[in-house]
């Protein structure tokens, strides 16, 4: 295998050039959206279980749990190139995924009009998100830089963040009457995510500023593995507590997978 004296050999180029153009002393603000693939174990598991619960309580219909598999994310960020081969960076970012079913009911959960004989179900809607916000700080390492206009960067990020927006709600309506409830999620957790960036920037004499762009391709941890709820119903019922499977063990909202980001940066080199 001759991966690795390749490898030694693409970064002692890139650094040779990276001497010319560098990260030290640029500054830079940008803007990015994208996509993550989290795990969310539990939370599938559990949708899985409750379709078959409906099933078995007279409902028709699914709640899709496969479009918890992808979801949003997007962010701003702020950077600072301490060495030729180094920058750090300051970011605040959101993501999340959702799902939403709906169901209709047979059997018991219909209603039958005594004169016509019209049968009218009742209907259901479960609509379900998972989102959080963050704040990270990072640094980025300089390994290859192709020309003026193009280079690559291993980046790491670690940082604090926190469940928002993340609730479920049950919307039941027809001829038997109505119900609603809403369950909310609340947790805290620290996350990190490693990954390659690749960096294109226009730099024009004329003005101070470098505008680009980037991809990022990187793998996030971020799992709240302590969740708690609070739940209300139609019915002036209340709950609280933390979240539990049938074990009795801590359920975790997992947003931990690949996550896929382009940017848009505005940099401000040294010198220019």
């Amino acid at each position: 295998m001759r991966i690795a004296p390749l490898l030694v050999a693409v970064l002692v180029a890139g650094n040779a050039v990276a001497d010319e153009v560098s990260y030290a002393g640029e500054a830079a603000f940008g803007l990015w959206g994208g996509m993550i693939f989290p795990g969310i174990y539990d939370i599938r598991r559990d949708t899985e279980a409750l379709n078959y619960m409906l099933k078995a309580s007279s409902w028709k219909g699914n709640l899709d749990e496969g479009n918890l598999a992808s979801g949003l994310a997007g962010g701003a960020e702020l950077s600072w190139g301490l060495t030729p081969d180094l920058k750090l960076l300051l970011a605040a970012e959101t993501k999340g995924t959702s799902m939403s079913g709906d169901f209709e009911g047979i059997g018991p959960n219909t209603s039958t009009d005594p004169v016509t004989g019209v049968v009218t179900p009742q209907k259901l809607g479960i609509d379900a998100t998972f989102a959080c916000w963050g704040i990270e700080a990072g640094a980025t390492f300089l390994l290859r830089q192709f020309e003026d206009w193009s280079r690559i960067g291993l980046t790491m990020h670690a940082g604090f963040f926190r469940l928002t927006g993340t609730e479920e709600h049950w919307d039941e309506t027809g001829p038997l009457g109505e119900y609603h409830q809403l369950e909310k999620y609340r947790g805290d957790a620290i996350g990190g995510m490693l990954g390659l960036e690749w960096e294109w920037l226009a730099r024009f004499e004329e003005i101070p500023v470098a505008p680009g762009g980037y991809v990022l391709l990187g793998w996030r941890y971020l799992s709240f593995n302590s969740v708690n709820f609070n739940y209300y119903d139609s019915l002036g019922n209340k709950d609280s507590g933390t979240v539990r499977d049938a074990n009795d063990d801590r359920e975790s909202i997992d947003f931990s997978g690949p996550e896929v980001r382009f940017g848009l940066r505005l940099a401000f080199p040294a010198g220019q």
